[in-house]
């Protein structure tokens, strides 16, 4: 079936039309804001804050649960599966070290830095310390 003039014009205003959909769509989905993390002392409820756990002080053998919280661009809280890792490995020990929650185990005396992670969002717990 053969195109007709006419029916030429409405295919091109068609197609720049997607076009121009394609290009919206990717630019308002290249502008999202990435989450933010936040890590607490404790095993808490999903959505809830407590008190943070930079400069948190354990004694070795102890162990404390560490939850990290992760909010959308709306301040909302969203599931994750962060990554956690410490600075100084041989100063902590952390039982699992994927998932909301941890377990963060006192090795030997020091100082180490909490890395957690999911993507681009990051967040780093200061001055974990094990006496």
């Amino acid at each position: 079936m053969a195109v007709v003039p006419q029916n030429r014009d409405a295919v091109r205003r068609g197609l720049r039309l997607v076009g121009a959909l394609a290009v919206l769509v990717a630019l308002l989905t290249s502008c999202a804001k990435p989450i933010t993390l936040a890590v607490f002392r404790g095993d808490l409820p999903y959505g809830r804050e407590g008190k943070s756990a930079d400069g948190l002080v354990i004694s070795r053998g102890q162990t404390v649960m560490l939850t990290a919280l992760a909010k959308d661009v709306y301040g909302r809280p969203t599931w994750t599966n962060p990554t956690w890792r410490a600075t100084v490995p041989d100063v902590v020990g952390l039982t699992g070290a994927q998932g909301a929650k941890v377990g963060l185990l006192g090795l030997k005396r020091g100082e180490t830095d909490l890395i957690v992670q999911v993507g681009a969002a990051q967040c780093v717990v200061r001055r974990v310390r094990v006496r």
